[in-house]
């Protein structure tokens, strides 16, 4: 409970399911990673609890759709980091690691710590996310390619991947082109991009 008329609701979120634990009736309920289940979710629980906060891991994109449907409703969400919440659980004893258990130990986690409120992403922000997760992408497969023509031996091989450098490293140009152009467009985001440039050893 995060105050006499605020409920943290715990949510544990795989590629298939969610996890919801609600410390008032202490119980868990498995919901279909799905749009339309997690509408019905998010208004069931606002019915049942009332002012209600939820509180999930970010799972490299499979939160997205409870993301979505949490600021439609107008419903406060925070994204928790993992490696916190696996802390947390060590330190209260909780070593075993299932989804219910992982749904509750978010919402103890969020009891006691009381996260930020995520507010949603533009429509240029989320692009520009998109673009710079691709672009990580591409240069680790640049970075095998290279790797692997270090230890190449055969004639077509060493051009083969000569070629595939050649290509990833024309791709990455572009991903990083469209970075510029959209962070150039949004003043926010420029002015964001200028302020982490002045850090020294900042990419």
């Amino acid at each position: 409970m995060k105050s006499s008329e605020t409920y943290y609701i715990g949510i544990d979120i795989s590629k298939d399911k969610l996890d919801v634990f609600t410390s008032h009736d202490n119980e868990v309920q498995v919901v279909p990673n799905v749009t339309k289940d997690i509408n019905k979710l998010i208004r069931q629980l606002v019915k049942q609890s009332g002012k209600i906060h939820l509180a999930c891991e970010a799972t490299g994109g499979y939160e997205k759709k409870l993301l979505k449907a949490a600021f439609k409703a107008e419903c406060p969400i925070s994204l928790i980091n993992a490696r916190r919440v696996r802390a947390f659980a060590d330190a209260m004893g909780q070593h075993a690691k299932t989804d219910p258990i992982d749904a509750k130990m978010i919402i103890r986690h969020a009891e006691v710590r009381s996260p930020s409120e995520l507010v949603p992403s533009t429509e240029e922000q989320e692009g520009l996310q998109a673009l710079c997760r691709r672009r990580i992408s591409l240069t680790a497969k640049l970075a095998q390619e290279k790797n692997a023509l270090g230890k190449a031996d055969n004639v077509i091989v060493t051009r083969d991947i000569r070629s595939s450098i050649k290509g990833l490293e024309s791709r990455i140009a572009k991903m990083e082109k469209e970075i510029d152009e959209i962070v150039t467009v949004d003043e926010d985001l420029s002015n964001k991009w200028e302020r982490m440039e002045e850090i020294k050893g900042i990419g």
